[in-house]
């Protein structure tokens, strides 16, 4: 058998639980309220003595009411695992844990009444048993206690181990595996009716856990937007694809989960793609980092690499292996896998119906001024500003900016160049409120104090730090 190590949070005194070794398992018991094993037996009639419980203190600077944890992990490449566990402690309830992702919680049994601890206050012994879904090496167990109390007694500690076999390797069959839920689906849609809320979230749970997507989340509409070039070539087109709003809120759950993995991994100089860094702040650090080497007299070297296609040529095989090794629990892995397994795609082009319709439609509205002038600043005006916060603006470009400004609002206004029309009145008619060199000025300045904000940070330490060398003369 091999070795079960504990860890206690804070305060241990007397340490002496007990561990059993029980026979490896020869089958797969049911998951559904799994009877305890005969080797989990308290007697309630034999008193518990006071120098075998382990005191289990809560951390005070926790803001959870019950955040007392046991850690329970093996050697990860021994040849056995975690399959159920038993305690015996003042805690009613435990939970359950496999790294972050919950696993069950226990709810336990009255084994010892009228133990009195140093302060002659009554300790009642639970008795809680949990079988694992699927065998681990490594879990943490929360035990759950009630009131004010910031300690937990545990009297025996029951692990139940199993040899590791190609079988348990692979994981345990999901929840109603054996339930074909697009047929119970077809059923109940051919007798006219309709399953009640809670039966279809139900059924939305049992597909989670067999790892299954509706094909509805798998089905992509491109819409193709041309660039500049030739029309007939598909390189010279920005696609946007339309998925399923359920298909986004299960994307989003899915990055949240994988945050953490991949954060880990990162280098602080990764931006993309993670939060609070962005584009703009690798645009500023390489001007800060050229200013600085050129008034300091300093070589700089640059390698841009760019992947054509990048994000359409990934192999998803690769990237599953790529995953696992990164420590991914295999169930987001499988559900990535099975999400992303058997797409469809479909182009929606112009010549339908539908956006026909849709065009003649927008063409019979009445667009008002109001309605205009936040168009532009909505869509043309980022699109200029983008990147601005890294921007040395001098007195030309200045001019160029209000020229482009006024030449929008020329348009938008249907006047031509040769009426003799000053651009005070165009600004009094548009009334735009803050002019686009006032919004560059205002977005500069929430940058500078977005980063000096951040306690430490990269762009900061560009942006303030020093180069050894002679200035320039």
């Amino acid at each position: 058998m091999s070795k079960i190590f504990i860890n206690l949070i804070l305060k241990v005194a007397h340490f002496a639980p007990s561990f059993h070794s029980p026979p490896p398992l020869t089958h797969t018991h049911t998951l559904l309220a799994p009877p305890p094993p005969p080797y989990f037996k308290f007697r309630a009639s034999r008193p518990v003595n006071l120098q075998d419980l382990v005191i289990l203190k809560r951390n005070l600077n926790c803001q959870d009411e019950n955040p007392c944890f046991l850690y329970l992990r093996c050697d990860p490449h021994g040849v056995e695992e975690i399959v159920s566990l038993g305690i015996l402690s003042s805690a009613r309830n435990m939970e359950v844990y496999l790294g972050e992702e919950y696993c069950g919680t226990s709810r336990g049994k009255n084994v010892c009444n009228g133990l009195d601890n140093s302060e002659h206050e009554k300790i009642t012994l639970y008795k809680k048993y949990l079988k694992l879904e699927s065998p681990t090496h490594a879990c943490k167990v929360k035990l759950l206690s009630f009131g004010e109390k910031d300690c937990v007694f545990i009297s025996k500690v029951v692990v139940h181990m199993r040899p590791v076999s190609a079988h348990s390797s692979a994981g345990s069959p999901a929840l109603g595996s054996r339930i074909d839920l697009e047929r119970v689906q077809t059923i109940m849609e051919s007798m006219g009716s309709k399953l009640s809320p809670g039966a279809q979230q139900l059924m939305n749970m049992v597909r989670l856990q067999q790892q299954q997507c509706p094909q509805d989340w798998k089905r992509s509409v491109f819409i193709p937007i041309p660039k500049k070039g030739n029309a007939k070539e598909c390189s010279n087109y920005h696609t946007i694809a339309l998925i399923s709003h359920t298909s986004k809120v299960m994307l989003k759950i899915l990055q949240a989960r994988l945050q953490h993995y991949v954060n880990r991994l990162l280098p602080n100089v990764q931006a993309s793609v993670r939060k609070g860094r962005g584009t703009r702040g690798q645009i500023a650090n390489i001007r800060w980092i050229i200013e600085k080497a050129r008034e300091f007299q300093k070589n700089i070297y640059f390698c841009f690499i760019d992947y054509a296609k990048a994000f359409d040529c990934v192999d998803h095989n690769t990237l599953g292996k790529i995953l696992k090794e990164m420590g991914i629990p295999d169930q987001l892995t499988c559900l990535l896998r099975n999400l992303y397994a058997g797409q469809e795609a479909a182009t929606l082009t112009p010549w339908k119906e539908s956006h026909d319709q849709t065009r003649q439609h927008i063409k019979k509205q009445r667009h008002y001024l109001p309605a205009k002038v936040r168009l532009v600043m909505a869509m043309v005006f980022p699109v200029v500003m983008y990147g601005c916060e890294c921007w040395t603006i001098k007195k030309a470009e200045c001019r160029r900016i209000d020229a482009f400004e006024l030449w929008c609002w020329r348009r938008l206004l249907r006047v031509p160049w040769t009426t003799k029309r000053s651009n005070q009145s165009i600004l009094k008619e548009i009334s735009p409120g803050c002019s686009l060199e006032g919004l560059m000025l205002k977005l500069k300045l929430q940058y500078f104090g977005h980063l000096m904000r951040r306690a430490d940070s990269l762009e900061k330490t560009l942006m303030l730090g020093k180069i050894e060398g002679r200035r320039r003369v």
